[in-house]
């Protein structure tokens, strides 16, 4: 607790915040999703966004962040993390903070302090799993020194706790896939296909260089742990499932 209440001060009052940049609009998403029920932004009024004039294929110009696709407004990067994120948003929506105001309009100020406490937040978790990884192995002493290091010495204060970048959601994923993989090699846990299938696949769906781990992951179950080989492929073929329906209900290019 006091690992995870000190990263996550630190974190928070770190003058540094990136929420203009590639993060933007991620919790206007999430907050689209829990009022209106879908993950396009055309209720909301974002200044300067002229919609007839927004591309659907050059995402380098103007507002680079939202493409139009089937007259959607859509955030153009994964939304995985905007899904995510919703139990926490909607907390926060609870304590009067909103991305969103009453009127539709779009408040950055709102979505920069939802970011910068998520982000935070979800650092400082990854703090404690890295030390209770280390628990698995070494002694209190090194453990603290390994987790202090990994926590304040990589980009995870430079950058993944400064927004909520997709890596952010990813590499804490990632945190537990290696924290379930240790404490299996270690005989203190029995490997839960569906467990691990639910993380390696989701890290796919908030950034796509996630692949490589599904890849990864599949080789290692198939080889290594061939009786649990079917409840993860079973597990993953049904998230794979969710995802492509949510692809084809939002972000596939229809013509006349």
């Amino acid at each position: 607790m006091a690992l995870f209440l000190l990263s996550c001060i630190v974190f928070f009052i770190s003058p540094v915040n990136r929420a203009e940049s590639d993060p933007m609009y991620s919790i206007a998403v999430s907050e689209s999703i829990l009022k209106n029920h879908t993950p396009a932004l055309n209720q909301v009024s974002i200044p300067g966004l002229d919609i007839a004039t927004l591309s659907s294929r050059d995402y380098y110009g103007g507002n680079y962040r939202l493409s139009r696709i089937n007259g959607k407004v859509l955030y153009s990067y994964p939304h995985g993390s905007s899904i995510l994120s919703l139990p926490f948003v909607a907390l926060m929506n609870a304590a009067g903070i909103s991305a969103i105001r009453s009127d539709g309009s779009y408040d950055f100020r709102g979505e920069l302090l939802i970011q910068k406490t998520l982000a935070a937040f979800l650092m400082a978790i990854l703090a404690v799993v890295f030390f209770r990884t280390a628990r698995l192995m070494l002694p209190i002493s090194w453990s603290l020194v390994l987790t202090m290091g990994s926590t304040f010495g990589t980009q995870i204060w430079s950058t993944a706790s400064r927004a909520l970048w997709s890596h952010t959601w990813e590499i804490l994923l990632s945190g537990c896939v290696v924290f379930l993989l240790l404490r299996v090699e270690e005989d203190q846990a029995r490997l839960s296909g569906h467990t691990l299938a639910t993380l390696v696949l989701w890290m796919y769906f908030v950034r796509p260089t996630g692949a490589i781990t599904v890849v990864g992951m599949t080789i290692f179950v198939f080889f290594f742990y061939r009786a649990k080989f079917f409840t993860y492929a079973s597990a993953g073929a049904a998230w794979l499932a969710v995802f492509f329906y949510i692809f084809e209900a939002n972000f596939r290019r229809r013509f006349a």
